[in-house]
């Protein structure tokens, strides 16, 4: 497992490690697409395997084809879970999904007395779709209660997905799962990835344009040959096309004013943008960095300006 790309995620780190160790808790990390979620966690499990008093496990429920890339864990639930993926007639992702919390029962008292248990499901609500989180995330958490009377230390759950998982805690609030966002690089770590990935463009202004998201400017590098108006022109395409759907719905004169001020936008026209990962819920804190001051923004900041430049073309 590589991560060439990985940089200054520090303070994410050590707020997932501060995490770990108070009872039982859970927790909903989103993001904006591209934003490093899953290598952060990979990451992060990966050095929690280290210590022997931690029984962890990993679980990437879409992972269709591979084991290795859908599971980590420790002793003894890595060959448990490793024979079910392996003999599953599911996708190994899907198969680990819906038997992890059978298979945290059968590990019995011998297996968590004594210990912190940290599981987390990525892309949880692609797996089990939004609308069923909260049923799946209580069941874990049922589960976390059993490994407590076994004299677990502590039980923790992090899940990741999408805003439209996010919606639904939102819509259901249950306060025993906290959401957290997962924010962009800082400005020095971001000078730091583009200067590796050879972008021949000011890491500032491209930060400011991409709010320090990793994925979106490997994208830029790989896909585009770091040509800036090139990924531009390709993103103006897309918001063309979700464009042309908001005028179908009459919802164009309202999307010129949210460019102006986003969080006081309609709940249709977010719920539109969000589905197609324009806009992005920001009123939760933002792991390991504090919490922000909007309520929504733009998932990339370069959208709000695309946007506005499409619009103003097709005024004129």
């Amino acid at each position: 497992m590589r991560y060439k790309k990985f940089v200054d995620r520090e303070p994410e780190l050590s707020a997932l490690i501060s995490l770990v160790g108070h009872g039982i808790r859970a927790f909903y990390l989103y993001g904006s697409r591209g934003i490093g979620i899953s290598t952060l966690l990979k990451r992060y499990i990966l050095s929690m395997k280290e210590f022997h008093n931690y029984l962890v496990i990993y679980v990437d429920a879409i992972e269709g084809y591979r084991v290795d890339s859908a599971l980590i864990a420790s002793e003894p639930a890595e060959p448990i879970l490793r024979e079910l993926a392996s003999s599953s007639e599911m996708p190994p992702g899907p198969a680990l999904l819906y038997a992890l919390p059978i298979v945290l029962v059968r590990l019995g008292l011998p297996s968590v007395m004594g210990r912190h248990v940290l599981v987390i499901v990525d892309h949880l609500d692609r797996g089990i779709g939004p609308g069923k989180i909260l049923d799946y995330l209580d069941s874990l958490m049922g589960t976390a209660r059993k490994l407590i009377l076994w004299k677990a230390l502590s039980v923790t759950i992090i899940s990741a997905g999408t805003q439209l998982g996010l919606n639904t805690l939102l819509s259901r609030p249950d306060k025993r799962i906290e959401a957290l966002r997962v924010g962009g690089l800082p400005l020095s770590a971001y000078k730091m990835l583009v200067n590796s990935l050879g972008i021949d463009a000011d890491p500032e202004a491209l930060w400011r344009l991409t709010g320090g998201n990793p994925g979106e400017t490997i994208i830029l590098a790989t896909r585009y040959s770091g040509d800036v108006d090139f990924w531009k022109k390709a993103l103006a395409a897309r918001l063309r096309r979700v464009i042309r759907l908001l005028r179908e719905k009459k919802l164009l004169g309202e999307l010129s004013k949210a460019i102006k001020e986003l969080d006081n936008a309609s709940r249709e026209l977010l719920e539109l943008l969000q589905v197609h990962d324009i806009v992005l819920r920001a009123d939760t804190p933002i792991l390991g960095r504090g919490r922000g001051k909007e309520k929504w923004v733009w998932s990339l900041p370069v959208y709000r300006d695309l946007v506005a430049e499409i619009i103003s073309g097709q005024e004129g």
